[in-house]
């Protein structure tokens, strides 16, 4: 997933005092799908297991491409779809203030680094930009429909889980993949073979599972005991 970190010019609140912004506190978040004992089936390609302990702000991510309004002859970055915007902090109403990354914002036809937030409602619509801290909003006069709410994981959040890939004759196939900070794409992976007709019951990482039914297109399964 693509990420954009944009900051208005300063020339644009020149004299003008902005609003402390407020933190927001990351949430936690453990899970896992183990269900030891009971029988579960998935699909090829499908999680059979998985775990993760993860901390994570409230985020938005684009569904659609957006041209931001410019003004005194700047052109902001065109939001496009798949872009991240995280959040940094919240105003008093609760409004978001969140920031995007790598994108140039463009001052009389030069490049600059300036970066900018935006300013998001509790509906997920932004409708305006401004400094990331302090905040000093310039609202559109338009909230554009272009964000869904995301998790928008942090550093040493961990996610692993176990793929079924199919099966070959008597051979089974999965995949085991690591994911760390954003899950973005996997840390570490392993692909990973098994034959049934030695045991119905395989092991990895302490984790032991029986299998019940295989096929190249589903699986059939009782995890009799979570990995370590």
């Amino acid at each position: 997933m693509k990420k954009v970190l944009l900051s208005v010019p300063l020339i644009l609140f020149f004299g003008c005092v902005g609003a402390p912004l407020r933190a927001v506190a990351p949430d936690f978040e453990k899970v896992d799908t183990y269900n030891v004992g009971q029988i579960q089936e998935k699909s090829v390609g499908e999680a059979m297991v998985y775990d993760l302990a993860a901390r994570f702000l409230p985020g938005f991510v684009s569904v659609k491409d957006y041209q931001v309004p410019g003004i005194l002859g700047i052109t902001y970055p065109l939001i496009k779809v798949g872009y991240e915007c995280a959040t940094v902090g919240s105003l008093e109403n609760g409004d978001y203030v969140c920031s995007l990354q790598d994108k140039p914002t463009v001052f009389n036809g030069e490049r600059v680094n300036w970066a900018y937030c935006l300013v998001i409602d509790k509906n997920g619509s932004p409708y305006g930009d401004t400094a990331c801290n302090p905040v000093h909003v310039r609202e559109w006069g338009e909230r554009p429909q272009i964000f869904r709410t995301s998790k928008i994981y942090q550093e040493g959040s961990f996610k692993r889980e176990l793929i079924y890939n199919g099966r070959s004759k008597d051979v089974l196939k999965l995949q085991y993949r690591e994911f760390n900070n954003s899950f973005a794409r996997p840390a570490f992976y392993q692909d990973l073979i098994y034959d049934l007709s030695e045991s119905k019951v395989i092991g990895f990482k302490g984790m032991q599972i029986e299998i019940l039914e295989a096929t190249n297109s589903t699986i059939k399964f009782i995890v009799k005991s979570k990995m370590n």
